[in-house]
Order: C-alpha cells, then structure tokens, then sequence
C-alpha cells in the first residue's frame, strides 16, 4: 500500500476584511493592494475564536470526509507560528477540544513551510508502521500578531485552517515525497519578536524585497530537487499548487517551470497568505479542478529562512 492523503479539511473565519475596508484605516486602496498582491479579501478571526478553535474545525471536517472515527486518530501535528499561547502546544490544546485523548500532539514552527514540513514528518512515521492515521493541521490567527499600522505586511494575511490525514492505502491522493531546507542567517528577513503569553508586542516584521529574491529562488530550488528525488521531470507537472504568498511570486514561480497560470491553483484573492493553512486549503479547495492521475507540486517558502516542495499523486 501507499502513503496516501486520506481528506482535507478546511475552516475560515466568517469576517470578512476587504481592501476597501483597510483602505479606511490605512494610506492605500483597493486597486494598489490588488496591483502587488493579488489580493481582495482575507478572513479574519473573532476575539475570541483561538487557532485552537479553527483547528478543531478544519480537523473535525477532515475525520468526517475520510469515512474515519475520532478513534481512528493516532497521532496529531499542528503547524503554525500563530498558535493560541507559547505553552502548552497548540496541538495539545486542539487535541482536547477534539476529544483526540490520549494521542501524541505535538507542533511544528515552520512558518509558510510548516504544513509540509509536517507532511514529511507524517509520511515517515506513517511507512515505519509507528501511526496509522495521522491528523495534520496548518492553522493561523495570524491577525493577533499584525501591526494593524504597517501597510507593508497587514494588507498581507488571513486567518484560517486547513487539514489532512495521512495513513497508508490505495484509494486516496498518493503522498510521493518531500524535499526541505533551511537556511537560519536569513532569519531577520521575515520574522516574529517580542512573543509573551498575552501576545504583547508580538508582530509581524518583514524584509519584503529581499525576502522576495529569495522565495521564488527557494521556491524553485525545492520544486527541482524533489523531482530530481523522486525521479519526475519538469514538463510531468499537471499542477503547482503553491504557498499563496502573493500573486507576483507565484508568476515568477510558474514561468521559471513553463507551466501556464490556469494550471496554477490560486485562491488569495480569498483568503491573503494564511501562512501553514495556505497549502492545504488551497489543496481542499482544488479538489474540484484535479482530476485522478495528475501530478502536483506544492512549493512553500516562510520565515527562517525555510522551503519545501511535495509530490502528490491525485
């Protein structure tokens, strides 16, 4: 049997926060954001709906499209850089709220890169027979940690949730392989500081030029070695489903591969950079476009400097 992607799951806040919206508070408008973004919408969480909360949704949803019980559920990853309180894990606190006890739950920091981050760590506890089904999660209440003031960087994100499960099998989306990295002396480039457990002083700050040259660099990097790796060429891609980070990386990322934009699943203008739920809401949602066969590509860049790209079979 293969390691397979069993379901998505997906949640996102029901406010919405458009660029008309922050045009009101901040020296931009709408057709400026959309110029250099993208970008028309992103959702926004309530004050009181924690990373935890959307989670829950986003794994419930995921458990219930794979035919699976809570029971079935061994082993729970979070990956967010938004989680609700430095400790205890973000995936301790969702693991409760499931009713997932007794599981380990843990999360992974990898920023934009985490959800696949997490998908490597899933696949290879999955082939070594350790856990069976494992709930995976990229969540972001990336809106408590925004300076509000900065129009560099709030215009930017989006709140929200996305969710797999990985486990062995022959119907399901074949997970073919990961390649990661990182590279820590660019870690100023796009970074969180001054974290405390009532998230004072906790916000977002970004090298935006710079941080540019290196994510399509990275991007492109990790999509070529893990076609390399897993024995793929460049012109076998049916699909690059990438971080939605913004819309002018991921045409520089789709023109260096010479695949055209309509093969480029995009969903920002939703929903803005959601961070780790990026990839994996833009994979719930592409479910529809993908048809069984087709190769993806999912390439991710954040802060750290960090990046990884995955195959997946449909």
């Amino acid at each position: 049997m293969s390691i397979i992607i069993k379901s998505f799951g997906k949640y996102v806040p029901e406010k919405v926060l458009t660029n008309d919206d922050l045009s009101k508070t901040l020296d931009t408008n709408d057709a400026w954001i959309r110029e250099r973004t993208g970008m028309v919408e992103r959702r926004i969480a309530a004050d009181d709906e924690l990373a935890s909360d959307m989670a829950c949704k986003a794994g419930l949803d995921a458990i219930e499209k794979a035919g699976l019980q809570k029971e079935d559920i061994d082993c729970l990853i979070i990956a967010t850089c938004s989680g609700d309180q430095p400790s205890p894990s973000t995936a301790c606190i969702a693991q409760n709220k499931m009713g997932l006890n007794g599981i380990i739950a843990f999360d992974i920091l990898g920023m934009c890169s985490g959800f696949l981050y997490s998908l490597q760590v899933a696949e290879s506890l999955v082939k070594t027979d350790v856990y069976k089904n494992i709930l995976i999660i990229g969540v972001e209440k990336i809106s408590q940690i925004l300076d509000w003031t900065d129009r560099s960087t709030c215009i930017l994100f989006g709140d929200g949730a996305g969710a797999a499960i990985v486990g062995k099998g022959d119907d399901g989306h074949e997970l073919i392989g990961t390649y990661g990295g990182s590279d820590g002396k660019y870690s100023d480039l796009l970074e969180v500081r001054g974290r405390d457990s009532n998230h004072n002083s906790a916000v977002v700050q970004m090298k935006g030029k710079d941080l540019f040259k290196h994510a399509v660099r990275n991007l492109v990097q990790a999509s070529k070695k893990v076609l390399e790796q897993e024995g793929f060429s460049e012109d076998e891609i049916d699909w690059i489903v990438p971080h939605q980070a913004n819309m002018r990386i991921l045409q520089t990322t789709a023109k260096k591969f010479d695949v055209p934009m309509e093969k480029v699943f995009i969903n920002l203008e939703k929903y803005g950079n959601t961070s780790a739920a990026s990839i994996p809401l833009a994979l719930e949602e592409g479910g529809e476009k993908f048809k069984k066969g087709d190769l993806i590509l999912c390439p991710a860049f954040g802060g750290g400097l960090t990046w990884a790209a995955t195959l997946i079979r449909w």
